[in-house]
């Protein structure tokens, strides 16, 4: 059924009463479930919990993304372990980040949670050059991921293994206020986007800002996770702004998408990666779009979120290593495959005659766990293959 028609049948989750929420999340698509997800979490009812629970295994980020938020406004001590599980176990850098700040809500140490975040973000891969710093290559490194921890739990802390955490409700009072005395403080914007609650999204979409905090305005509609964003960023992809800001506004808003979760959004980044290559690359104005490529940031998005049926545009990018100044995209094609989980797609090119191309999937496929597909390789008589098979644990 298409998505304005199944909407229009089950109605808007905003303000829905609690039958209607728990309708949304058992015949709602992914965006409809996220919404309700969103409402049920700002309502804070502890009886919701078992119907919220089953989403932390739904194949789409951003029902996993919105139900760990929901349970960590629950808080339910109950629910401390399995968010902590729950996030060891998965590989979207925005879910990951909210199952362990949820975690913390319901009463985990924080440097426990702390500590699965500072992993994932120092994550390494087998390539055809050797281990390769996989998370900073893509941007969501040690630094990046502190930013991101002290702005969801104390933005006032430094240590984000020893803070004391501030409640959300107190963090979005201050937050709001600051932004009524100063709407182009970019610190409030971003931290009241990092509590993710549903009411603000109105806050955030009507802001008019100046120049100076426009990206920090697209980055904040992604760090606050609503469903209803997708349309505005997806637009951002397509629009014209002068050339000295549109290679950065293309960025923030692919970086901001894959942060969403929501898998119609492949559509949109796979379009934005052929225009950018053919529109934007190498024209006059690119400016710092040619240090820091926009598709870097599309391929990665493409994987955060959780566009399976892209899989097969992402890994022709394998073999890219001349494609930028960064050299090339297959970092964030192997970030993007790991993350889309992409073995049926990835198999298959075992067989390339592109030595590259066989590497850099090994360092994919060893990372997803197939032990068995690379073990293999270990004999491979091509030394850069072999190289990586042994380097991968094969």
């Amino acid at each position: 059924m298409p998505a304005p028609l199944l909407h229009h049948l089950l109605g808007s989750p905003e303000g829905a009463p609690p039958a209607r929420l728990n309708r949304l999340l058992r015949r709602g698509d992914v965006g409809l479930q996220s919404r309700a997800l969103r409402e049920i979490g700002a309502s804070g009812a502890p009886e919701a919990a078992p119907v919220v629970r089953p989403l932390l295994s739904s194949p789409a980020p951003a029902a996993r993304r919105c139900a760990a938020w929901t349970l960590g406004q629950i808080s339910l001590t109950a629910d401390r372990d399995r968010l902590l599980d729950a996030a060891a176990g998965e590989r979207c850098d925005a879910v990951r980040m909210s199952l362990a700040v949820a975690a913390v809500r319901c009463g985990a140490p924080v440097a426990v949670a702390w500590d699965i975040v500072a992993r994932a973000a120092a994550r390494t891969a087998m390539t055809w050059y050797g281990p390769r710093d996989l998370a900073a290559a893509t941007g969501v490194g040690g630094s990046e991921m502190r930013r991101r921890w002290l702005l969801a739990l104390n933005p006032f802390a430094d240590d984000p293994a020893h803070l004391e955490p501030l409640s959300s409700a107190s963090i979005r009072a201050e937050a709001r206020l600051l932004l009524s005395r100063e709407p182009e403080s970019r610190p409030a914007l971003k931290a009241l986007a990092a509590q993710q609650h549903p009411a603000d999204l109105a806050l955030l979409m009507a802001a008019q800002p100046a120049r100076r905090t426009r990206h920090a305005l697209t980055e904040a509609l992604g760090d606050h996770g609503d469903p209803r964003a997708l349309r505005h960023l997806a637009g951002m992809l397509r629009a014209v702004v002068d050339p000295g800001q549109g290679f950065a506004s293309r960025r923030t808003a692919a970086e901001a998408l894959g942060r969403l979760g929501l898998p119609a959004a492949g559509r949109a980044l796979t379009r934005a990666l052929e225009a950018e290559a053919l529109e934007f690359e190498g024209r006059p104005g690119a400016g710092l779009g040619i240090q820091f490529p926009v598709r870097s940031t599309l391929l990665v998005a493409i994987g955060e979120c959780g566009a399976q049926e892209r899989a097969r545009v992402v890994s022709g990018y394998l073999s890219n290593t001349h494609g930028s100044a960064m050299g090339g995209f297959y970092l964030p094609a192997m970030d993007a495959l790991w993350k889309l989980g992409a073995v049926a797609v990835l198999r298959p090119l075992l067989g390339s005659s592109e030595e590259l191309v066989v590497a850099n999937v090994l360092g994919v496929l060893a990372l997803l766990g197939e032990a068995s597909l690379v073990a293999p390789f270990s004999q491979d008589p091509r030394p850069r293959v072999r190289a990586a098979a042994v380097g991968s644990g094969g």
